[in-house]
């Protein structure tokens, strides 16, 4: 009976647990990016402002090297890069950097990857991630497809870590940038055979696509970045399935996680002043601390910062680079003197933004402390306008201050309209009665066949005792074919 109890709470486990996977991210100090003007200067600060990514460490071959990978959005590139490069490489990636300049420092604390020094590699085929005459520049001048041993958390609380082996993943030469590594969480389907997400997903350690960046506040240096579970399945005290709703993102011309917005728009003392006409899309983009305005907002701004421009507050421009489709472009930005006459005329005239979104039933607000950050001598709007772009483009603010989930495979973007906790604990609260009420009829079920079971043994050893001549072997279990897909199987 025990044994038959067992089998069935097993069973029963199985049934309502999730997989998914915890990633420790950091974000990477602004001395690892490449800036070509002078240090500090306005023009400085906001180029390094522009793009601000995280990255993560992993735990990689046996002995374990410990390799930090960029979280990337807008591609599903996963390579780690080898301390081993090609002797003749035909592209000059190590000193032609475009974003990233790892420094010394950086370097000194973390490493590249030697497969040479793992006992645990298994190496395959090498080959060109792309002809070397198209003008479209890849990840990596070549790729060998390899496994390998790999630790990770598969616990929100990252209690302790489980090692995977025969991890697939792209060993890189030659990459871009010189970059370490890259975890690529985009839209496009090019290598998306061998994703990050799609390699989880094939070795059963996530039940699905959805991703989505865990911080104590959206300006955190440091958090969890989680993939293959919503955020009911592992926070369901707080979040229903009844209150989840979704959006599509990603039209045909765009690989950008997108959204609908129905209205842009501030309040004044009567009104909305809107900055778009009709339903538009604008990306979301957790590398980025600054919001990348339409000319509409452009023109209100200038309308307040009008009677102190050339004087106490400035325009300027940097050059901006999209990774995507590879080319630069001007980026404006204002900024003012941090004076206190500027200072008090900006908090009172800047106002809150709010993004309406009928699909997931929120309006999202960008606040005044948002949009203005002090600097020393200055204040700098980190709204700012791209003079190839007509469109909002929303950073940290926005996509991490709200809990938004994304699903490339869908590719649609989730979220929880409401948090108030008493929907979430009224399905809790039915999950826990189901729950009883299963493990009750597994043990009525368990008790009955066990009393037909024992009342068959206790007949048939009645009549063996009626047999002398009858010997009874209890035959062993010697079923030992179990697939193992990591080391805590074997404990």
């Amino acid at each position: 009976m025990g044994k038959i109890f067992l089998l069935f709470f097993i069973l029963l486990i199985l049934t309502i647990s999730k997989c998914y996977i915890v990633l420790e991210v950091d974000l990477l100090p602004k001395e690892n990016y490449k800036s070509e003007y002078d240090l500090n200067s306005p023009k400085d600060i906001m180029s390094k402002e522009f793009i601000s990514s995280y990255y993560t460490e992993l735990e990689v071959g046996d002995p374990s090297q410990k390799i930090p990978l960029l979280i990337k959005q807008k591609t599903n590139d996963y390579i780690i890069t080898s301390s081993n490069p090609l002797e003749e490489p035909k592209r000059d990636y190590t000193s032609k950097k475009l974003i990233y300049d790892f420094s010394k420092t950086f370097l000194e604390s973390h490493s590249y990857y030697n497969e040479l020094k793992s006992n645990s590699i298994s190496q395959g085929q090498c080959e060109k991630r792309k002809p070397i005459d198209e003008p479209e520049k890849p990840i990596a001048e070549e790729v060998c497809g390899s496994n390998e041993t790999i630790s990770l958390y598969n616990n929100i609380d990252l209690k302790e870590k489980t090692n995977y082996k025969n991890f697939y993943f792209d060993l890189a030469k030659n990459s871009k940038d010189n970059v370490t590594g890259v975890i690529g969480l985009g839209l496009t389907d090019t290598y998306y055979h061998t994703s990050f997400l799609k390699v989880l997903k094939n070795n059963k350690l996530i039940d699905s696509y959805h991703w989505f960046f865990e911080f104590n506040s959206w300006d955190s240096t440091s958090g969890k970045l989680i993939l293959g579970s919503l955020l009911e399945n592992i926070y369901s005290d707080k979040y229903s399935s009844d209150d989840l709703v979704t959006t599509h993102s990603g039209d045909a011309m765009y690989v950008y996680w997108d959204m609908n917005f129905d209205e842009i728009y501030i309040k004044n003392e009567s009104d909305k002043i809107k900055f778009i006409n009709s339903r538009e899309k604008a990306e979301l983009n957790v590398e980025s601390n600054l919001i990348i305005g339409n000319k509409d907002y452009k023109n209100y701004l200038l309308t307040i910062l009008n009677e102190f421009m050339n004087e106490k507050c400035f325009s300027d421009n940097f050059k901006g680079y999209d990774e995507m489709f590879e080319y630069y472009t001007n980026i404006t930005f204002y900024y003012c003197k941090n004076d206190k006459n500027v200072k008090d005329k900006l908090y009172k005239s800047i106002s809150t933004i709010y993004f309406n979104s009928i699909d997931l039933k929120t309006t999202f607000e960008l606040t005044k402390e948002q949009i203005l950050k002090e600097n020393n001598d200055y204040i700098f709007i980190n709204i700012v306008f791209s003079e190839n772009l007509n469109r909002w483009i929303l950073g940290k603010q926005i996509a991490l201050k709200y809990k938004f989930i994304f699903n490339p495979e869908t590719k649609n973007i989730y979220y929880y309209p409401s948090m108030s906790k008493s929907e979430p604990e009224k399905t809790n609260y039915l999950k826990i009665i189901l729950i009883c009420a299963l493990l009750v009829i597994v043990c009525v079920i368990g008790i009955i066949i066990g009393k037909l079971l024992y009342g068959k043994s206790k007949k048939r050893r009645a009549n063996e005792l009626k047999d002398d001549n009858y010997e009874y072997f209890p035959e062993e279990n010697k079923d030992k074919d179990n697939k193992i897909i990591s080391d805590n199987d074997n404990e």
